[in-house]
C-alpha cells in the first residue's frame, strides 16, 4: 500500500477516525512511518490515491483512497468502510471474521458516532472520546483502539471454529441437555467446546464418535459438578466421560442423564437422583 501522507479531521478527535486510524496500523504497520496531518484536505489530495483521508472530505471513492460518510447519510461511518475495504478474505475464517466484527464492533462505532443511544451504552467509544482531555489523547486513544481491535480480532480466531464445530452438532431428541457430533471431536478444540458448552448453559452432556468406524461413542459431561454415574453399558469410565460400544448404548444412557430433574444454583447444574 503505497501512502506518502493520511489526513484525519482536526479539532476533537472521535471513536469514528481513531478505530479507523487504529485499524489501518493494525493491517498495514508500515503506515505508523506515514505522516499524519489533522487537518481539511485540499482538492489535490483528494486526487491522490497516495493521500489517504479518513472521516473527512466529503468523499467515499476508494480508489482514489477517500473514506468519508458524512455527504451520504446511507453510508456507515469511516471505520466500518475501511475495514469492509481493506480486511482480507482469503479464507472462509476471514470472511466469518469480517462479518461478526462488523456487527459485533463496528456497528457500536457507527452508531456511537451517529449519537444513537443503545442499551449498555458504549464503553470503548466513551472511553476513546474522554481521552481528548488528555495532553497526548490523541496517539493514547490510537493504541488504545488498536490494542482492543487485536484483541476482539484474536479472540474471533479463537471461538470461531469452536462456534463452528457446536452448530455441527443437534439437540437430540429434543433434548436440550444432550449435543450430539456425528464427528469426532478433535482433542485440539475438545476442551474449548466444553468451555463453550459450559459459559453459556448450552448443554449437560455432549457426545460424539471416538472410533473409525463410528460405533464407540463418548459421552462427557459440561459441569464440573455433575458426573456421569457407573453403568453397565459403559466399556470405559471415569466420571467425567465414558465410552460405549455402540452408539445406541450411548444414546440410550445419554437421553436417560437428560431426562433426569436438575436444580439450577448460581454456577451450574446438579444432578437430583429423582427421575422425572
Amino acid at each position: 500500500m503505497d501512502i506518502k501522507k493520511i489526513i484525519v479531521h482536526p479539532k476533537m478527535f472521535h471513536p469514528d477516525d481513531i478505530v479507523g486510524l487504529a485499524f489501518l496500523f493494525f493491517q498495514f504497520p508500515h503506515l505508523r512511518n506515514v505522516k499524519l496531518v489533522r487537518a481539511i484536505p485540499y482538492l489535490d489530495e483528494l486526487s491522490d490515491p497516495r493521500v489517504l483521508v479518513v472521516d473527512t472530505g466529503e468523499r467515499y471513492q476508494p480508489e482514489l483512497n477517500n473514506f468519508d460518510h458524512h455527504q451520504d447519510k446511507t453510508l456507515p461511518c469511516a471505520s466500518t468502510l475501511l475495514w469492509r475495504h481493506f480486511y482480507p478474505e482469503e479464507t472462509e475464517q476471514d470472511r466469518q471474521i469480517k462479518r461478526v466484527m462488523d456487527v459485533l464492533f463496528f456497528r457500536s462505532i457507527d452508531r456511537h458516532d451517529r449519537g444513537i443511544a443503545f442499551a449498555g451504552g458504549n464503553a470503548i467509544g466513551t472511553a476513546i472520546s474522554a481521552m481528548n482531555f488528555l495532553p497526548d489523547g490523541f496517539e493514547l486513544a490510537i493504541n488504545y483502539a488498536e490494542l482492543t481491535l487485536r484483541a476482539l480480532i484474536a479472540k474471533q480466531k479463537e471461538v470461531l471454529p469452536v462456534r463452528n464445530f457446536w452448530h455441527k452438532g443437534n439437540s437430540f431428541g429434543g433434548s436440550r441437555r444432550l449435543r450430539l457430533f456425528d464427528e469426532y471431536l478433535p482433542v485440539s478444540i475438545r476442551d474449548k467446546v466444553i468451555r463453550y458448552a459450559e459459559g453459556r448453559k448450552k448443554a449437560l452432556f455432549l457426545l460424539w464418535p471416538v472410533s473409525d468406524d463410528g460405533k464407540m461413542y463418548m459421552l462427557r459431561t459440561v459441569n464440573v459438578g455433575q458426573t456421569i454415574p457407573a453403568d453397565k453399558r459403559q466399556i470405559d469410565f471415569d466420571g467425567m466421560s465414558a465410552v460405549y460400544a455402540s452408539k445406541k448404548d450411548a444414546l440410550s444412557h445419554a437421553l436417560e442423564l437428560a431426562a433426569r430433574k436438575f436444580e439450577k444454583d448460581r454456577y451450574w447444574y446438579k444432578i437430583d437422583s429423582q427421575v422425572v
